[in-house]
């Protein structure tokens, strides 16, 4: 389906300074730049000679680092552990002049960081250090609190799951409340431990495998994403659902029954890390400006398009999206 490059335009100048909050699992990425030249005599494996190393908001913050370079005034609900990396989050939010009041730190956990080593340009392992045992009642207390005031000044909420312990049934059931009851956009990015609590919310947006284990079903084509989407809008009673298929783009299912297939947008592919956070990020920042279901996809699949060229979990900057719709085969 084609796009109105004037339309995507014009949603982009008025998204400038929207307030949305996204709760979720906070993470640092950590990375490891370097080259390898030589195997290893210990073992049949490469010895990487690291150059550099480079850290970045992952997880949940990285929804809010990507609206952050969309221009907006994001806010970040999550807990980190009394460690280095939960220090070095904290940082990282307050350089942007952001608040950090919804970060909250649990001693008993340890904060989540995904390390990559990429080397000679390619993602060569990743080393994962997390904790996914449930929030204690006293931290969930704190974040709905926390949300409790400061969703009259939001105009969304980003819910982002990646099954570390920070969503469960009861706070999803109190989030949706609280917008609901607030007229407030929420636009979730499920894992499959929650996949059918949230619904009612605006934005249902899972990719192909999520899909698949949630409905018990094999998807392989166009015509098994249609049934699935279908099944999911009638089962979440959502605003709409959009389901992502890295290459082949995403589909789009609205409440009306319309079905819109958004292409892919993607020119060279260095590293999809991050893409699923782009995605949601610029959706729901498209859709605080009154934006189209339809036009929100189209922003949203140019912006994953242009992260995907970039190896490592990148933020997607606004300046880069209008150059696309300016030349978009450059």
């Amino acid at each position: 389906m084609e796009y109105d490059k004037d339309n995507l335009l014009e949603i982009l100048n008025k998204s400038k300074n929207k307030k949305i909050a996204v709760i979720g699992d906070i993470m640092l990425d950590r990375y490891r730049w370097g080259n390898h030249a030589r195997m290893s005599p210990e073992a049949p494996v490469p010895v990487i000679e690291i150059d550099s190393t480079s850290e970045s908001l992952g997880g949940a913050a990285n929804v809010f680092n990507n609206l952050y370079f969309l221009g907006a005034k994001p806010i970040v609900i999550g807990v980190v552990g009394n460690d280095e990396a939960g220090e070095i989050i904290k940082k990282k939010v307050q350089t942007e002049n952001l608040p950090t009041d919804g970060i909250f730190i649990d001693s008993t956990r340890v904060t989540s960081v995904k390390e990559r080593v990429i080397s000679n340009g390619q993602h060569v392992v990743r080393l994962d250090w997390e904790g996914r045992s449930k929030v204690s009642e006293e931290i969930q207390r704190k974040i709905i609190d926390y949300l409790n005031t400061i969703i009259r000044d939001l105009d969304a909420v980003i819910i982002q799951d990646y099954n570390k312990g920070v969503i469960d049934a009861e706070l999803i059931d109190k989030v949706i409340a609280k917008c609901i009851a607030n007229e407030t956009i929420l636009a979730v990015d499920p894992k499959i431990e929650n996949f059918f609590n949230y619904k009612k919310t605006t934005l249902f947006k899972p990719n192909v495998p999520e899909t698949e284990k949630a409905l018990g079903m094999n998807i392989k084509t166009q015509s098994d994403v249609r049934k699935a989407g279908r099944e999911l809008l009638d089962r979440m009673e959502c605003g709409c659902v959009l389901i992502t298929q890295g290459r082949d783009g995403m589909t789009l299912f609205h409440k009306n029954g319309t079905v819109e297939q958004i292409q892919s947008h993607v020119r060279k592919v260095s590293d999809v890390s991050g893409a699923g956070d782009t995605v949601i990020a610029s959706f729901t920042l498209a859709l605080t400006t009154g934006a189209s279901y339809v036009d929100a996809a189209h922003i949203a699949a140019i912006s994953a398009g242009i992260v995907c060229e970039e190896v490592g979990v990148v933020p997607v900057e606004i300046r880069k999206i209008r150059e696309y719709l300016e030349n978009p085969s450059e």
